[in-house]
């Protein structure tokens, strides 16, 4: 099994903000996959700012409080690493070549 623990290790995902917004339900299989997941996502750092700029439909829909709002939030950071756009941007011309129907997986 060192193959696999090797392999977890050398694998990110990436999740976007659409993936983190169903976070926020309460027993969503997104939830449960960041978990199984964990240290191995990553995420733009603007997706934290669409997350707050939402909040209110976000509080509304998943039926949460304020406080456990932050409480979700707080969960991501522990389990999604959140990178600026400087770790990324030299790979956006790149990933713009690869078609739309190769880049897409949706948890």
């Amino acid at each position: 099994m060192a193959g696999a623990n090797t392999l977890k290790r050398d694998i990110f995902l990436v999740v976007n903000t659409n993936v983190l917004f169903s976070f926020f339900g309460k027993s969503t299989k997104t939830r449960e996959l960041i978990f199984l997941l964990s240290g191995m996502l990553v995420s733009p750092e603007f997706a934290i700012e669409e997350l707050v700029k939402h909040k209110d439909i976000i509080i509304r829909k998943a039926k949460i409080g304020d406080e456990d709002f932050k409480k979700l939030v707080s969960v991501l950071r522990r389990h999604i690493v959140f990178v600026e756009e400087s770790f990324y941007s030299e790979y956006i011309p790149l990933a713009l070549e690869i078609p739309q129907t190769q880049m897409m997986l949706t948890l």
